[in-house]
């Protein structure tokens, strides 16, 4: 009996996800996410504001080989989502990610950096939110899980390789037009 309850406790994450775990800068009264503790596991909900200020931005890197993190909700305020912001969140299964969003791997330029869900290779299905009107390359390569996708009719650029190495993605859905 002894030797269960401690099989079971090992088993139990040893960290839980929390506002602690983050790293964050404040310029002009706005909030970047720039960095989180790599030991934080399961659920994450990123709160609007820190400090009174808001938060509207995830930094480039910000996630990056968070390898325990299981699902992330963004909240709504934030526009941008930097360059590899979630690189190798290998356990990471969903992400919300608010209409606010207007760039997922803002400012990536010309590089060979990878993309922001680069090798997540548990998030099975992502919803672009309806004001991003770009998406940079790589952006999801590697995400060998991904089922389904929705892109939005504002997005007027894709990247290279956004797909590649997506193996499961057998949905895609394109909205129409971009309104006028």
């Amino acid at each position: 009996l002894v030797l269960i309850a401690l099989f079971a406790y090992a088993s139990l994450p040893l960290y839980a996800a929390s506002l602690n775990d983050l790293t964050y800068t404040t310029t002009d009264g706005k909030v970047t996410i720039t960095d989180c503790n790599k030991a934080a596991a399961g659920d994450l909900v990123i709160p609007e504001t820190i400090r009174g200020n808001p938060v509207t931005s995830i930094g480039e890197l910000a996630f990056g080989e968070c390898y325990n993190l299981t699902k992330i909700t963004i909240p709504n305020g934030v526009v941008s989502i930097g360059e590899e912001a979630f690189i190798f969140c290998v356990s990471l299964r969903s992400i919300k990610i608010p209409d606010s969003v207007t760039s997922i791997g803002a400012d990536a330029g010309p590089s060979e950096d990878e993309g922001t869900f680069y090798n997540c290779t548990s998030l099975t299905t992502i919803t672009i939110p309806d004001n991003v009107t770009s998406i940079d390359d790589h952006a999801f390569y590697g995400c060998m899980d991904l089922e389904n996708i929705t892109i939005p009719a504002a997005v007027s650029s894709i990247g290279n390789s956004v797909f590649q190495g997506c193996a499961e993605l057998t949905n895609v859905v394109m909205e129409g037009p971009p309104p006028s």
